[in-house]
């Protein structure tokens, strides 16, 4: 990419010495990343998300989270149908 790209593009997502920090809620992370392709490797985008392993690690866990907690619903709910 050339500078004046680089520059274009730093203006087009109004960032400051080539960055950007943008706050998300986790419940709309991973749309977030997949919308912008910030989940695509490095090499094949022309922007990035500087913090993806911690992001997807904090979104699989709450992903991990959200089974456990649905199972052990289901476990209390099959449990009362029993009887």
């Amino acid at each position: 990419m050339t500078e004046e790209q680089s520059l274009a593009m730093q203006r087009d997502y109004a960032m400051k010495d080539g960055r950007r920090e943008i706050d998300v809620r986790l419940s709309l992370a991973y749309y977030f990343i997949t919308r912008i392709n910030l989940d695509l490797p490095p090499a094949s985008t022309r922007i990035c998300l500087s913090n993806i392993d911690e992001v997807s690690e904090v979104i699989d866990d709450t992903k991990a989270g959200s089974k456990t907690r649905i199972l052990e619903r289901k476990g209390r709910s099959d449990g009362l149908n029993a009887r």
